[in-house]
């Protein structure tokens, strides 16, 4: 028994470790850097309703503070998180829709903690959360495709208006050119001349 036990093949304590060590350094990068990834970014969705006769700028402020309210909270909180990612959805009579997103880190929030700098605003949601109605595009002048304008020559001519006698003024009339009398010593024709008078015979 002995000897049987004492010829069996033994592994080196140093070719042991050897490869324990390289098992532990090829897995511990991976799992340390998905917990890091993990750690670092946090992602924040908040939903809030509109209130009784709230303006959209009213509204849109209450957005800017609770967002501006949650980064601090979560950055006081959790030290581990090194970047947050925040949006802001606002609801109205069952419709939801996004009002604000942003994205800061740590450093740049300590740096400059205003909303306005790292936020992106959506303006539609003021039409889409009923607020304001959008303002109707006015309609263009262009007949449609199977209707022509009329021509010149078909287009109605406006009546001619009678003259206005005040503005006119009136014809003179052509006065009659009196005859002159006839002189008893007028020249008498050749005809005349021919004829014997009666007091001759």
């Amino acid at each position: 028994m002995i000897r049987s036990i004492t010829q069996k093949p033994t592994i080196p304590i140093s070719l042991f470790i050897l490869v324990s060590c390289t098992g532990v350094s090829l897995l511990t990068p991976e799992t340390i850097s998905s917990q890091a990834v993990a750690a670092q970014t946090a992602n924040i969705n908040i939903s809030i309703a509109r209130e009784k006769e709230e303006t959209y700028e009213n509204f849109l402020r209450r957005a800017e503070a609770m967002a501006a309210k949650t980064i601090q909270s979560r950055f006081k909180q959790d030290a581990s998180i090194a970047e947050l990612r925040v949006a802001i959805n606002g609801e109205n009579q069952g419709a939801i829709v996004p009002i604000l997103s942003l994205k800061v880190s740590r450093s740049g929030w300590r740096m400059s903690p205003e909303i306005q700098r790292w936020a992106t605003y959506y303006p539609d949601s003021k039409f889409l959360l009923g607020f304001e109605q959008p303002i109707a595009q006015p309609r263009s002048a262009t007949p449609p495709a199977g209707q022509q304008q009329p021509t010149p020559a078909e287009q109605p001519q406006s009546p001619q208006q009678p003259p206005n006698p005040e503005t006119q003024q009136p014809i003179p009339a052509e006065e009659p050119q009196p005859e002159k009398p006839q002189s008893p010593f007028q020249r008498l024709t050749p005809t005349e001349e021919a004829q014997p008078s009666d007091s001759s015979q």
